[in-house]
């Protein structure tokens, strides 16, 4: 496949409008191009031109944005002077990637933080994004006055529509029917919601497509952003964030708390993937710090995953630590094991002894 056919079947595949859905057809274009950033970044590179020259509405040029970002991250010595020329070169490029776009050390590897990383982690209310996701799902008037919310407070909280849309398409997904009159009616006074409406355009073009009344309220969802992106509309006023009842205040707020430091999740998951020799003893700190429920959270996290990704490096030193570490002996009785995984066996036989 050449650059040129490959620019054309992400262009077809991108647009969520085209009449035919060819998701189901063929090659899918994006994963080809970012294993191409990857692997094979030379043939990568003329697809972003090919792209930019056939589509510049901001929704094409946001994405085409992150893979040029992807592709840097990968290969900044080799591409970051023809990055930046094909946007500069490019009408409101610039102003979709950013001031810190072709900043080096934003591509850098940044030293770890141990402390900030154990701080951020503590902060990690697992049982309250399980119950705003609960209210969204199941009470659609409750459900929307919280996704609502959300979005309207996340420039308070320095967070922009890619970061709050997801409560917002998860209520359209659960009773479309019974919110879509207030999308539409909010959207028309709400510049954040719009914003939030246009983020779901790429969800939409990656699946397959809806039928009956669903694509019709989605379509009508999709609709009701009305041209805005995160780049118009500059001059629109932000409306002001509303009183919630008490609970749901403390809900809406904790939302933010868990965004803001879920960072530290992935943080984990990589060390433990990547360099599990750093993660052991920041597991044992995060113990320390941990109570009641949070103790299980970090069973089913990164102790789980340091068992099943490296169990027979670690099993001795977890079962000489288990005696001394009442924290630890708890979180192994919420750890969960295939019995195909090669440890399975030695940890049942290490959960049997310190149950004696």
């Amino acid at each position: 496949m050449t650059a040129d056919e490959l620019a054309e079947l992400y262009l077809r595949q991108f647009d969520w409008t085209y009449e035919e859905n060819i998701l189901n057809y063929g090659p899918y274009a994006l994963t080809i191009w970012e294993e191409w950033i990857s692997d094979d970044p030379e043939r990568a590179w003329p697809v972003f031109g090919e792209i930019v020259a056939r589509g510049r509405d901001d929704e094409v040029l946001y994405q085409v944005g992150h893979r040029l970002r992807l592709l840097l991250y990968r290969h900044w010595e080799a591409f970051h002077e023809r990055a930046e020329e094909l946007v500069r070169a490019t009408p409101r490029f610039p102003l979709i990637v950013g001031e810190d776009f072709f900043d080096p050390e934003t591509y850098g590897e940044r030293e770890l933080d141990v402390e900030e990383l154990l701080e951020a982690h503590a902060r990690l209310d697992f049982a309250g994004q399980i119950r705003v996701g609960d209210i969204i799902k199941k009470e659609p008037e409750r459900g929307f006055r919280i996704a609502v919310e959300i979005i309207h407070r996340g420039p308070r909280h320095g967070l922009g529509s890619f970061d709050t849309f997801d409560p917002l398409r998860d209520l359209l997904e659960a009773h479309g029917a019974a919110v879509i009159d207030g999308v539409e009616a909010i959207a028309r006074t709400s510049v954040l919601v719009r914003r939030a409406l246009w983020r779901l355009i790429p969800g939409e073009d990656a699946q397959p497509p809806r039928e009956g009344e669903a694509a019709a309220i989605w379509q009508r969802a999709i609709a009701a952003h009305a041209e805005t992106t995160d780049f118009t509309d500059d001059d629109a006023p932000l409306p002001e964030p509303q009183t919630l009842p008490d609970d749901e205040e403390q809900l809406v707020e904790g939302w933010f708390i868990y965004q803001k430091n879920f960072w530290a999740f992935g943080a984990m998951w990589s060390l433990v993937s990547d360099e599990p020799e750093t993660a052991w003893p920041i597991i044992l700190r995060l113990l320390e710090r941990a109570e009641g429920q949070t103790i299980f959270n970090i069973a089913a996290g990164p102790l789980e995953d340091l068992l099943c990704g490296h169990g027979m490096a670690f099993i001795d030193r977890i079962a000489a630590e288990a005696p001394c570490n009442p924290k630890l002996r708890e979180a192994l009785t919420g750890v969960w094991l295939n019995e195909g995984d090669a440890v399975h066996e030695r940890f049942k036989a290490l959960l049997n002894e310190l149950s004696e």
